[in-house]
């Protein structure tokens, strides 16, 4: 174990809490609780204070919600719990449902002496499952995006990451700042299973992750469409895959009809394929996709979305 703490946090309710936590060396996470919110055991004191969660701001200033910024609500992002390391506070922003499929989460990082957004930083989550089978123990990583830039103006990196599964999962969060300061802390979260990711195997041989990017609340009207798409190398190891052609056609099957104006997904950059979909009025819609390489097809898949009036998200 590296190092002991004794600070007060927000936790994932909105609580103020007193934390006691031991954060763990990345060789201790197999050993890790399972039952969330840090990467030690805690113990929490609420207050009498119920506040609204906070989110990804450089300052004191109100949240998202009160300033009429809805930039972070619109994409559902709450404060999932807070650790500290090296005299770094690090905040996991996430959706307050967590399921398995694309998942964007921000990492906040604050020096806690003085309370400021650390704006240069390289950030990296790391998702990890441990599972128990006859054989043993066994871990398995995730696809992970962590962020291209090293400058942030409030201290938030995105770091999107495809839960592959549902159940426990630990994130692991690293960082190096400018003045030099490196470390880590874990975060153990509960994952409940998705309808807009797809596990599929290849005629290939190969396993395909395909995630649903947006719309994630889908409305009528038409809309950006987006996919991410991993392959897996090792139990570790997510590459990208870039090389696909993909043929999308959504339809009503209740209604036995489909839609003009829609525009099958291309590759843009590092595995995400976007395009147009055209959803003509509310109701059950299947999205059918159909990947081929060298106009070979190699999978298919779909995706039922209810569509709402709107807007879409």
């Amino acid at each position: 174990m590296r190092s002991r703490h004794d600070s007060a946090h927000w936790g994932p309710n909105g609580y103020r809490c007193s934390v006691v936590c031991a954060v763990p060396e990345p060789s201790d996470l197999g050993s890790l609780p399972m039952n969330f919110r840090s990467s030690a055991t805690c113990v929490l004191v609420l207050s009498a204070h119920l506040l609204l969660l906070s989110a990804c701001s450089d300052d004191g200033s109100p949240t998202a919600a009160e300033s009429g910024d809805s930039s972070d609500e619109d994409i559902g992002l709450v404060a999932l719990g807070s650790l500290e390391d090296q005299g770094v506070r690090v905040t996991l922003h996430g959706p307050e449902l967590l399921e398995s499929g694309y998942t964007p989460f921000e990492v906040e990082l604050t020096e806690v002496a003085s309370g400021l957004a650390i704006e240069r930083a390289v950030v990296q989550i790391t998702p990890i499952m441990c599972l128990v089978t006859e054989m043993g123990e066994m871990n398995h990583g995730a696809p992970s995006e962590p962020p291209a830039q090293v400058e942030s103006d409030d201290g938030c990196f995105e770091n999107p990451v495809v839960l592959i599964m549902p159940g426990d999962w630990q994130l692991h969060v690293t960082f190096s700042e400018a003045l030099g300061r490196a470390g880590s802390v874990t975060f153990n979260l509960d994952v409940v299973e998705g309808d807009q990711f797809a596990r599929i195997v290849g005629d290939d041989g190969l396993s395909y992750f395909v995630a649903l990017v947006e719309p994630r609340r889908p409305a009528v009207g038409r809309h950006d469409f987006e996919l991410a798409i991993f392959s897996q190398k090792s139990m570790m190891s997510f590459p990208a895959v870039t090389d696909l052609e993909i043929d999308m056609v959504p339809t009503m099957p209740a209604m036995g009809h489909g839609s003009p104006e829609n525009e099958s997904p291309f590759h843009t950059d590092a595995g995400h394929y976007k395009g147009k979909v055209n959803f003509i009025m509310t109701g059950d819609w299947r999205l059918d996709l159909t990947l081929r390489r060298d106009q070979v097809t190699i999978a298919s898949t779909q995706f039922d979305l209810r569509v709402g009036k709107g807007p879409a998200r």
